[in-house]
């Protein structure tokens, strides 16, 4: 007999015609998500360029990564940076592989390019794109 599956319930939206309208809200006009969205993955680029980076550090990165691949493959938004996107992934699955977070010349271009095409994004995408870049990029790392 197969185990029952652990109940998830769904939100709750206490104002859901405000819900749909922030939805069609560019993210860039929410100012305070969007600041501290990008002061978490730039610290984290900062810490890894002055070779200060932990695990938090790649792990933020990592989820930067992720969260540029799904933009990428929900709304089409930068689909002609994907194999820098990827270039990125691969910078940081090496860098991560060391005993040290220290990295290369060449992996800094690379996360620091992503952070560029993540950063534009974010100047394009409505909350309610990001808010499924962010549902599928969880769906995506729990399986």
């Amino acid at each position: 007999m197969k185990p029952r599956k652990k109940y998830r319930p769904g939100r709750v939206l206490l104002d859901p015609v405000g819900h749909v309208l922030t939805g069609f809200k560019p993210l860039a006009q929410i100012k305070s998500t969007t600041a501290r969205l990008k002061i978490g993955y730039h610290g984290a680029l900062d810490l890894l360029r002055r070779g200060k980076a932990s695990r938090e550090e790649i792990l933020c990165l990592g989820d930067t990564i992720n969260m540029a691949e799904a933009m990428v493959y929900i709304t089409g938004i930068g689909v002609e940076y994907l194999p820098e996107i990827h270039a990125a992934e691969m910078a940081l699955q090496t860098l991560g592989k060391r005993d040290r977070f220290l990295a290369t010349g060449l992996e800094l271009t690379a996360l620091n390019r992503l952070t560029e095409i993540h950063d534009a994004q974010f100047k394009v995408v409505t909350v309610a794109e990001a808010e499924k870049a962010l549902a599928y990029t969880e769906e995506r790392t729990r399986k």
